[in-house]
This record gives C-alpha cells, structure tokens and sequence, in this order.
C-alpha cells in the first residue's frame, strides 16, 4: 500500500482496464500515446510539469489506442 501511490485508486483502475480488455478486440494498428491530465492539485507525488504541452502541469497518462483512436489499456505514470 505505501508503495504505490494510486492504492485508493488502483482497484478500480485494474477493473476498468480488464473491462476494456474483455469487451473491445484492437484493430491491427495500434499506437502508445501519452496524455496530461490536468489538475491543481498540489498534494499528488506524481503531477508533472512539461513546459511543451499546452497544458503545463497534470497527471500523465500512457495509452494504448487503436486506430480508431479507441482506449484500449492505460495506465498512469508514476
């Protein structure tokens, strides 16, 4: 639980994701792709500053998307 900092959310991103995962077939192109989150929020351990991105400060996140730009996995950088 110390170790990971999303534990009070972890739960229901691994059920969502295995959602995903069950309901959804990816088509043959798949790409990663990174998006900002963003947040205020100053008490997260994880909120990043990316002077390039429009939006300056947020929570990152990976995905795996398929061509139709359909999220098929994610998950948020730590």
């Amino acid at each position: 639980r110390s170790e990971d900092p999303l534990y009070k959310v972890r739960d229901f991103i691994d059920d969502l994701s295995n959602k995903f995962k069950k309901l959804y077939i990816p088509h043959q192109n798949v790409a990663v792709d990174e998006s900002i989150v963003p947040t205020r929020s100053t008490f997260s351990g994880f909120r990043m500053f990316i002077k390039e991105k429009p939006i300056k400060f947020g929570i990152k996140i990976w995905s795996l998307v398929d061509e139709k730009y359909f999220l098929f996995a994610s998950e948020v950088y730590t």
